[in-house]
This record gives C-alpha cells, structure tokens and sequence, in this order.
C-alpha cells in the first residue's frame, strides 16, 4: 500500500487538492500523512480509489493519456459538488425548520412580558376588588406558565443554531464555487 503523501507526490497534488478529493480538511490530511490518525471511512474509500488507479496507471515508458485523469478528476469532482449541494439543501431545511419553530416562541414569550408588565401597571395605579384582584393574579399565573413554556435560554439556543447553519451554509457555498471553478478549469 502507498503511502498517502507518496501518491499525492506522485500525481504532483498539493495538500488542498488531495484533501479536497478525499472529502477531508487540511488537518485531517496532514495528520494522515504523518501518521497520527487514520482518514475517515470515506475517505479512506477513496483513497484506495487512487491507489488503484495509481497502480494501474501507465508507467514512464508509456504514453499517459490525460484524458482518463482529467474525466476522473471532473468525476471525482462532480461528486464532491453533489454531496455538498445535498448537504447544503439539507442545512437548508434545517434553518426553516428552526425558523419556523423560533417566531412563535419569540412572540408568544414577548405577549407574554408586555400583559406581565400591564398587569403590574394595574396593580399600581387602581384600587382592586378582591375579585378582580384574584382574576388579575390567576391571569398572571397563566402568562408566568406561558412563559415557561417559551423560556429565554430555548428561543437563545435556536438563534445559536439557526446562526451556525447559516455560518454552515455560506462555506458549503464558497465550496460549490471553488469546485465549480475546478470543474471550469478541467
């Protein structure tokens, strides 16, 4: 078995190229190259993909046909811009989702101050029944329950998702950009 940095050596890859064939980051190659860590499932698939057609390519002696690289390379390519632009639809169905569960919370939780802050207006400027006193306090009761149901710390960690999925989003874009750029370039 070829060593990884020996076959991206022997095809005259640059680290971000391999990594970028093997769907891994730049740490993730490196580490692999020296040995520290093995790649991932995947990749390693795909590295024995090269490898095999590593060992198969022609030799020196042999006219190379650059063709059969480049249609592996735009192949190798294309599939590397399918899976992120399905895993971009995906975080892109995620953020709705997140969404659409964040409005309600925020309004039910914000109708739910404004009436507690009414209602500690009225406590303060008129003079109350006992009924009406005890209908104000069951009411705020209920708009305390609501706001439970709402708490600050779950609406706080939904902006916190839906930011990283946007954060997400924008690099899977700046990947299908650079992989169209590459798949120009072939």
């Amino acid at each position: 078995m070829e060593s990884l940095k020996a076959l991206r050596s022997r095809y005259g890859f640059t680290q971000q190229v391999a990594a970028t064939l093997l769907d891994v980051n730049l740490a993730q190659l490196a580490l692999a190259e020296t040995g520290k860590r093995a790649l991932p499932g995947r990749a390693m698939e795909k590295f024995r993909e090269l490898e095999h057609i590593a060992e198969n390519a022609p030799s020196a002696e042999t006219s190379y046909n650059a063709g059969d690289y480049s249609r592996f390379m735009k192949q190798e390519y294309q599939k590397t811009k399918n899976d992120l632009f399905k895993y971009g639809k995906d975080c892109a169905y995620k953020l709705q989702t997140l969404q659409r569960k964040l409005e309600p919370l925020q309004e039910k939780r914000t109708n739910a101050q404004m009436s507690l802050a009414l209602i500690s207006h009225l406590r303060v400027i008129s003079t109350l029944t006992k009924g009406e006193l005890f209908s104000i306090k069951k009411a705020e009761s209920d708009i305390r329950r609501t706001l439970k149901q709402a708490p600050q710390s779950m609406i706080d960690k939904l902006v916190v998702e839906i930011e990283a999925l946007r954060f997400i989003s924008k690099r899977l874009d700046e990947k299908l950009e650079g992989l169209n750029r590459l798949l120009d370039a072939i």
